[in-house]
């Protein structure tokens, strides 16, 4: 998915860790606690599982790179 979209479609927990700039890696949106009330946005965009990457500018979150399955 390329653009800008809605955080929070895919549950703030999962944006809260992405602002402290470290990768996230989840094995199964559907049971992981921070995508488990979420996971039908992560399927919708192939992501069963995913590992994000995030891009932290002066402390905000300005963009994501991630690999889905």
């Amino acid at each position: 998915m390329i653009g800008r979209g809605e955080a929070e479609v895919f549950g703030a927990d999962l944006f809260a860790e992405l602002a402290k700039a470290r990768p996230v890696v989840i094995g199964d949106t559907r049971s992981d606690p921070r995508t488990s009330l979420h996971w039908r946005a992560f399927e919708a965009v192939r992501g069963a599982s995913t590992v994000i990457a995030p891009l932290v500018r002066d402390g905000r979150l300005v963009a994501l790179f991630s690999a889905d399955h």
